[in-house]
């Protein structure tokens, strides 16, 4: 049990079970001389055993060292509060848990879990070797989210000129020159896609919309001075099917030349990975051509859905070689994956899959009607 290799494979549950058990054994006394451990250690040990024994289950892939931790942290919280200690150092290291565990056993002592933390800064009193001070602060989630986008584009440019980049040092670097470099912060601005659903006796053909009588409509020319520069415009409709499609999309200003418009509107479609079992926004996707390019498929509406990395490297391009099963659109035009050709398409069980504009779409007319 006490061996290196038993050190190495066993979680550290069990390895506090053992000690337990050759305690009552042997006691601390002899099992100390059998196994070379300080009699501390294996106190240690057995005091942990004995506090974290009923929530085993949770910790299960814990690390010895840090159950211990836990064990002394937890005579500072109540006992229903021990599964939060658990999960505070899950995947932590040594050094982490340390710092998690303060943390956890502030909040939970000042009663904060009936009120948000208060955001706080820690700076070091001294600076290290390197003359570096060391400052730490908490975002919420969707503070990170921000952070992580407004930053992704230098990051990855970073990292593609200097390939012995990680991705906290590039992040670093991006840090340090929004905080020390002088200029205006430009405020975040947010432009709203308009949603317009017409009339199903308009047919729709290659961005522009028919009327019954024939006349081509230009979708341009509904968007004058008074909405520019104010966000997206998006047109879908039913096809003779009762199909959603989306027609068109422009930018509410007097430009011709807008870009990324496909890109779009395929994320704005499914919202996530359009792969079954994947919840990776789609904002975080690549565009995917359902018909591969190379393969003669175009970048058009019906064509292109948003698929993460991986799953875009894993779906079978080619139909006839079959290993993943691929992207294709089934019921309502959703986009779902298909085993095999013929097989029945799975879609996503993301919530999000039906909330995008060809859910809005079907939600709108079936309101009208």
């Amino acid at each position: 049990m006490f061996s290196e290799f038993a050190a190495a494979h066993a979680h550290g549950m069990a390895i506090l079970a053992d000690c337990a058990r050759l305690v009552r054994l042997h006691g601390i006394s002899e099992l100390a001389a059998q196994s070379g451990l300080p009699e501390s250690t294996i106190r240690a040990q057995a005091a942990a055993h004995k506090q974290l024994g009923a929530h085993a289950a949770l910790a299960t892939g814990i690390p010895v060292d840090n159950l211990i931790l836990v064990s002394r942290w937890s005579k500072k919280v109540l006992p229903d509060d021990i599964p939060i200690l658990l999960q505070a150092v899950h995947g932590a290291s040594y050094a982490e848990a340390e710092d998690h565990l303060r943390a956890a056993v502030r909040e939970l002592t000042k009663g904060s879990r009936q009120r948000p933390p208060r955001g706080t800064v820690a700076v070091a009193k001294r600076a290290d070797f390197w003359n570096r001070r060391r400052i730490t602060f908490y975002l919420s989630d969707a503070e990170y989210a921000q952070l992580r986008a407004d930053s992704q584009a230098f990051v990855d440019e970073a990292r593609k000129k200097d390939e012995t980049l990680t991705h906290g040092q590039a992040l670093h670097q991006w840090l340090t020159r929004k905080l020390t470099t002088p200029g205006q912060q430009s405020e975040h601005s947010y432009k709203p896609v308009l949603l317009m659903p017409v009339d199903s006796s308009l047919a729709w053909d290659r961005g522009h919309l028919v009327t019954a009588d024939g006349a081509r409509v230009n979708p341009l020319e509904l968007l004058e001075a008074q909405l520019e520069d104010t966000g997206w415009a998006l047109q879908t409709a039913l096809d003779d099917d009762g199909v959603a499609h989306a027609i068109t999309v422009a930018r509410i200003q007097n430009t011709r030349n807008s870009t990324g418009e496909h890109r779009m509107i395929a994320a704005l479609e499914t919202l996530v990975c359009a792969w079954p079992g994947c919840h990776r926004v789609a904002a975080e996707c690549q565009a995917h051509h359902i018909q591969a390019f190379r393969e003669g498929g175009e970048t058009s509406w019906d064509n292109v859905t948003p698929l993460c990395a991986v799953h875009n490297g894993m779906n079978d391009d080619v139909p006839e070689r079959v290993a993943n099963g691929r992207i294709v659109r089934g019921n309502g035009g959703y986009p779902g994956r298909q085993r095999r050709p013929g097989d029945p398409v799975r879609y996503s069980a993301n919530d999000l899959l039906t909330s995008g504009w060809r859910g809005l779409t079907y939600d709108y007319y079936a309101a009208t009607r």
